[in-house]
């Protein structure tokens, strides 16, 4: 199974909660979302040219999640100065 940044409650880097509502039980009832029940705070980030989510950002720290990103990974600041988790990841097609 993939690990989903979506069912994240919290932020890997700074610990604040992604929480932003509980989803309603009937539209859980309904089939509308497969989730833990809650609206996500995370933002997903799609690069101009591809149709899927690249990247993923805490809306708190700005740090910067790859898709693919599983916890454990190590945390890797860019050059540039931005947080970003930098594991080792195949190229996007």
């Amino acid at each position: 199974m993939t690990f989903d940044m979506t069912k994240q409650e919290t932020c890997p880097h700074c610990g604040t909660s992604w929480v932003a509502g509980q989803i309603p039980q009937e539209s859980i009832d309904r089939g509308f979302y497969d989730g833990p029940g809650f609206f996500s705070r995370v933002y997903g980030i799609e690069w101009l040219g591809t149709d899927r989510i690249c990247e993923w950002v805490c809306p708190d720290c700005s740090a910067r999640f790859p898709r693919g990103w599983e916890p454990g990974m190590d945390y890797t600041p860019n050059p540039d100065g931005d947080r970003a988790w930098a594991p080792a990841l195949s190229p996007l097609p």
